[in-house]
């Protein structure tokens, strides 16, 4: 082997080998892209099953200050009672008229947010609601609070039109038509009825709150065993390669060692007259290798210092998750 194939060889063999940062990359990537749509649904759903709760308690609200002035209006037929109880049923009716929007094969969105405006949800809750009623109307706990809920509004609708045909004889002064009677008689039985179902939806949209609680914890668990897994993965692959690392770098370092002494017995024993050429390729192949045990330590170093930082990136996101 000539002179300049032997530098072209080790100019090659001496060129420290790249690191290949991708694979890094795309698993912080993942890492992150995971953990922000874990968190942006979690959020999303735990934001929704709070507005319904809310709900809850204005449609029980509505339902209980519409008693109280019907009981009023009863004895006193006031028309101003009468007004008070309409508006008191503002909220069922609202959330009533979102349902059967939303019910529908193709439900009018504008009208279903406009219903729970009516309704008093507030603003910034409105699209959660809606999104969370058409995704989740056909779960069986949901479902089964759709059942009790559809139930309550239908009474909550008989008891307002018994009032409005007892209201149209009050207002004639005809206090002994059947239709007042029958007010008499049916409001109490009626609101005993909704505050029954009201709490029965009360007591079935707690039990989805938890399960969607549990069902989000158990998301967020699964996807850190994962993490972990792939991390501990990660760092194991990692550690296997900067083995071999030092594993070539103490050979090359025994391999460094017997040129040294080849060439210390090539120069005693060459004669005079080829002592010169000897000593110039021997000092370069002596050069060559030495420089490649220094990039090969130089890698090394790099690698433990790579795996090192990796180790710390991934456990960061992991104790988020977990915690």
């Amino acid at each position: 082997m000539n002179e300049h194939t032997q530098e072209a060889a080790a100019s090659h063999e001496v060129s420290p080998p790249r690191r290949r940062t991708w694979p890094v990359a795309t698993a912080l990537v993942v890492v992150i892209a995971l953990q922000t749509l874990i968190a942006v649904i979690s959020i999303d759903m735990l934001s929704s099953v709070r507005t319904y709760v809310t709900g809850e308690s204005l449609y029980s609200k509505g339902q209980k200050d519409a008693q109280f002035h019907l009981a009023i209006y009863t004895q006193s037929h006031a028309e101003v009672e009468y007004q008070l109880f309409l508006r008191a049923l503002a909220a069922p009716l609202g959330y009533r008229l979102m349902r059967e929007e939303l019910q529908k094969p193709h439900p009018n969105l504008a009208v279903a947010r406009q219903a729970l405006f009516d309704a008093g949800t507030a603003t910034a809750d409105i699209d959660d609601a809606i999104r969370f009623f058409q995704w989740f109307q056909g779960v069986p706990l949901m479902a089964a609070a759709i059942v009790t809920w559809t139930e309550g509004d239908r009474l909550v609708e008989e008891m307002r039109s018994l009032v409005e045909r007892a209201h149209q004889h009050i207002l004639a002064r005809d206090f002994d038509a059947p239709a007042v009677h029958a007010l008499y008689d049916a409001a109490p039985l009626l609101n005993e009825r909704i505050t029954q179902l009201n709490r029965k939806f009360s007591d079935q949209l707690g039990e989805a709150s938890r399960q969607t609680r549990r069902a989000l914890f158990g998301a967020n668990f699964a996807l850190a065993v994962l993490l972990a897994l792939g991390g501990i993965q990660f760092i194991r692959r990692n550690a296997r390669a900067q083995l071999q690392a030092e594993a070539a770098k103490r050979q090359n370092a025994v391999r460094l060692a017997e040129l040294t002494d080849t060439v210390t017995e090539g120069v005693n024993t060459i004669d005079a007259g080829q002592r010169t050429i000897r000593e110039l390729q021997a000092t370069r192949a002596l050069e060559v290798e030495r420089a490649r045990v220094e990039a090969l330590g130089q890698a090394a170093a790099a690698r433990s210092s790579f795996v090192a930082t990796v180790s710390h990136e991934l456990r960061s996101p992991l104790q988020s998750v977990l915690w």
